[in-house]
């Protein structure tokens, strides 16, 4: 290395040639090279002691090297390739580093921030039990009245009355007297089963472990299945009288209707001809749709149109309470039929599917 000076002196001087700029180079990428290995290394004698340059003087050296060498080695082209991939990867790892530490900072500062807002979430519920003997009567928020048997418990939000839906979980066995509300509906959830009240009595009767029994008094009912039931259960109970049961052990749903008597239709026949004064609680048992517009328009005081073979064959059980307005009560008869409706000078006129 007696030329190592020299040279660098040279090239300092401009008075390098091409061939000592390539000399130059190696020098000085062999220092780098010597540089790395551990320092037990270094105890090999030189002819004569030259000082190692310093990290800035190498890397200046070699930045001017690149800008002068002209391209006459192939070995120079891959060495510098080799360096800029190795700069690349320590790069592109530090980065990535980086981006880590980032991303657990804000998914710690997330979870902190969203932690309190769910722990809010949670609503206050009221729950009521009967551990008398005998059944117990409650009067809810809404005036609905439920019947609780012996060791029965009903439980629903404090907010009941806040809510788009009134909602009432059941343990147990209850007789449920809903005060009928058409923008608000009554859903009773007993062991994953949902039931929709349409204007109605009902009792529901969970007191077995895997058996929910669900007995229609008065209008009719929608009896669905959570998602989470692992069963698939979809009826609307229409005749006062049936009982839809459902077994989770052996994953049957049955329907047991009661048997119809020519006096209890009759009877039928002759409420649902029966004029109705105006802003009175109208009920209907299987009427035809056209007959329950008729009567609706008479105690609204209001022409409601329709055409006959639109409505043909759909009918309508359930009861229309003096203090449902008009308009909720139109949605809700034409979203059980696939119908729609529209407010003209001369009154409602009602059309097909929407």
């Amino acid at each position: 290395m007696k030329d190592y000076n020299t040279l660098v002196k040279k090239f300092w001087a401009g008075d390098v040639t091409e061939t000592e700029k390539l000399r130059l180079y190696k020098m000085v990428m062999q220092q780098e090279e010597n540089a790395r290995v551990s320092s037990d290394a270094t105890d090999h004698k030189a002819e004569e002691e030259v000082a190692p340059l310093t990290l800035e003087e190498s890397q200046h050296i070699l930045e001017a090297l690149h800008r002068n060498i002209q391209p006459v080695d192939i070995y120079k082209k891959s060495t510098s390739r080799t360096k800029v991939w190795k700069l690349l990867g320590t790069i592109t790892a530090a980065a990535a580093v980086i981006l880590l530490v980032i991303w657990a900072n804000r998914q710690t500062w997330q979870h902190a921030a969203t932690k309190p807002a769910q722990q809010g979430i949670t609503a206050a519920v009221k729950t009521i039990s009967n551990p008398h003997q005998q059944v117990m009567t409650v009067r809810l928020d809404d005036s609905s009245q439920v019947n609780i048997y012996p060791g029965g418990s009903i439980s629903y939000p404090v907010a009941f009355l806040t809510g788009q839906q009134r909602v009432v979980q059941l343990t147990g066995k209850a007789n449920f007297k809903v005060q009928h509300n058409a923008r608000k509906p009554f859903q009773v959830i007993a062991m994953q089963i949902k039931t929709t009240d349409i204007g109605t009595e009902f009792c529901i009767d969970a007191q077995q472990s895997s058996l929910v029994k669900i007995h229609l008094k008065e209008g009719s009912v929608k009896v669905e299945s959570l998602q989470n039931s692992h069963l698939s259960v979809n009826k609307l109970l229409e005749h006062p009288g049936e009982e839809l049961s459902i077994n989770f052990g052996t994953r049957e749903v049955k329907l047991a209707s009661p048997v119809a008597t020519a006096a209890a239709s009759a009877t039928a026949a002759m409420a649902s001809t029966h004029a109705t004064p105006a802003k009175t609680k109208l009920s209907f048992h299987k009427t035809p749709l056209s007959e329950v517009f008729t009567r609706l328009a008479h105690r609204e005081q209001v022409k409601i149109r329709f055409n006959k073979a639109v409505v043909n064959g759909l009918t309508f059980t359930g009861n229309i309470e003096p203090g449902d307005s008009l308009e909720n009560t139109l949605d809700i008869l034409c979203s059980l039929n696939g119908l729609s409706f529209i407010k003209t000078e001369q009154g409602i006129e009602i059309t097909g599917s929407k």
